[in-house]
């Protein structure tokens, strides 16, 4: 990475794609930046491509960038501002999430990780592999509009210990909440909900899966 000014980087006009990794760990380099800029001209940001800039607090995605790899911006922890352009006509971004498919795609958590309550919007349907870059939220609140939950969408999730799938829910992916040892009790809304054999593997020991259809979700109040 070349050497920047006022601790911000500026990837050259031109740039179409950011490769896997492109900005990995600059918080090991002298180069630990603020805000990244990127250029009008990028089309594909690929996987871990912002990994672990620890310092980074500001990013905001062009219009013609349609393609975001996974975890692409997990362990940047002091992420506060996040946009996508409005001209942007795959992605798009509400409370620091990015979206995809109008809405439709819960891709990843990008700004403000550490909160303490993940709340989907209403209207998404899909959760996307590997969604989640926050590893610490104890509480997840997903919208009654969800249909399914790729495979490692919430996997790694260290603090989560319930977790209600709604009840429009119909399929849930291989280790989709695996690897979350405090999880301890998921309640189906729905009992035509099918999931992996491994969808809720390393989870807390003494973890039950029960169907309780005579519930309604009722979202809370979202507390970072």
């Amino acid at each position: 990475i070349p050497a920047y000014k006022n601790d911000v980087y500026v990837v050259p006009d031109g740039v179409a794609t950011l490769a896997d990794g492109a900005f990995r760990d600059v918080r090991r380099t002298r180069n630990a930046f603020t805000e990244i800029v990127l250029p009008q001209s990028l089309e594909t940001i690929e996987a871990r491509a912002f990994q672990y800039c620890s310092r980074l607090e500001t990013l905001r995605i062009p219009a013609n960038v349609a393609t975001v790899g996974g975890l692409a911006f997990i362990g940047c922890d002091a992420l506060k501002t996040f946009e996508v352009a409005p001209e942007n006509r795959v992605l798009s971004a509400k409370d620091g999430l990015m979206l995809s498919d109008g809405g439709k795609m819960f891709c990843c958590v990008v700004a403000d990780q550490n909160r303490r309550v993940l709340k989907l919007p209403e209207g998404v349907e899909r959760a996307q592999s590997n969604a989640v870059a926050s590893k610490k939220f104890a509480e997840l609140v997903l919208p009654e509009s969800l249909t399914e939950i790729k495979a490692s969408a919430f996997a790694n999730c260290e603090n989560l210990t319930t977790v209600a799938i709604p009840k429009n829910v119909r399929y849930i992916g291989g280790r989709a909440f695996s690897n979350s040892p405090k999880l301890a009790e998921i309640v189906l809304k729905s009992s035509a909900t099918k999931y992996e054999s491994n969808a809720f593997q390393d989870v807390a020991p003494n973890c039950k899966i029960r169907v309780d259809e005579s519930q309604t979700l009722e979202p809370k109040d979202d507390a970072n």
